[in-house]
């Protein structure tokens, strides 16, 4: 069924086609356009959350991917999954982020938000920051939608910037492993997603419970990366009134999160895997963005 979209012409030919969806149901999209794999040389297809227990219930949509050459997956679990049913190439990529938006440099500004705690949260430490904030009268930023409801935004780029510019000014930022109170979904799996980088690209201190994972630490392998919090911490304001003793390792900390998001995390990095994988070369645009990203992360290791 068309998903109710136009059908453009694809009018030439084209050596790499890459479609991202979050999900594989939004392959359906692909119905709008008409004669994509025949005009493309490469195509790859990049899934953002996919978890092994949704691979069964894929049906359809496996005859949709074996038409890319490549499959790539944002988490382990679903890889492995999904790789023993498809015949085409399938790989595991961690996400990214725009490392450069993130970026406190070149000019840092004071931060003055005590903690930005987005999306899935404990409530347990949530209550404690939320009388901290009201106690020592600090600046605590939070969600304050149904954050597992329908959500959009009239503008995408202001609101990434928006997050970016928050987190750029914030000293603490709690992180988890994907879905850590949705063990109906996860089975056991455990992976991360884009909060990881972009507290650290924004060279914030994060904390929280960070997967035991080779592939996790694989990623996230300097000292201090995620400051081991339980979930549901009693005592989260103790551990951060601590943490503010430590001022070296606090500067230190900020510091290896951002230089490794820059050389390491932006999307960059990602996007020279899909090229590598497809047999193609970087840009003359590729090339300036990753000057770019290795002057800032100078400039924030000195």
């Amino acid at each position: 069924m068309n998903p109710g979209v136009s059908r453009p012409p694809i009018a030439k030919d084209y050596d790499l086609f890459i479609a991202v969806c979050q999900f594989p149901w939004d392959l359906s999209a692909l119905r709008s356009l008409p004669d994509w794999r025949r005009r493309c040389r490469h195509a790859v297809c990049w899934l953002e959350e996919l978890w092994p227990s949704q691979v069964k219930d894929l049906g359809g949509f496996l005859k949709v991917l074996s038409e890319f050459d490549h499959v790539i997956v944002n988490g382990v679990g679903g890889h492995e999954e999904l790789k023993s049913l498809l015949s085409n190439s399938c790989h595991y990529q961690a996400p990214g982020v725009d490392a450069i938006r993130f970026c406190p440099y070149p000019d840092p500004a004071p931060r003055s938000v005590h903690v930005y705690n987005i999306g899935r949260r404990s409530p347990a430490i949530h209550k404690a920051l939320l009388e901290q904030a009201d106690r020592e009268r600090l600046l605590y930023i939070y969600d304050t939608i149904n954050t597992h409801g329908p959500k959009q935004t009239d503008d995408y780029l202001t609101h990434r910037n928006l997050l970016a510019n928050i987190a750029k000014r914030s000293r603490y930022f709690p992180v988890n492993a994907a879905k850590i109170n949705r063990q109906m979904e996860t089975a056991g799996s455990e992976e991360f997603g884009f909060r990881f980088f972009e507290g650290a690209a924004a060279g914030s201190v994060m904390f929280g419970v960070a997967p035991e994972t080779d592939a996790f630490r694989s990623y996230f392998d300097w000292p201090d990366a995620v400051i081991p919090v339980p979930y549901d911490s009693p005592d989260i304001v103790g551990i951060l009134h601590e943490l503010d003793r430590q001022s070296e390792r606090l500067a230190r900390i900020r510091r290896d999160n951002v230089v490794n998001s820059l050389l390491r995390h932006d999307w960059l990095h990602r996007w020279r895997t899909v090229l590598d994988t497809a047999g193609l070369e970087p840009t003359p645009a590729f090339h300036r963005r990753e000057t770019l990203l290795r002057q800032l992360a100078e400039m924030a290791d000195t």
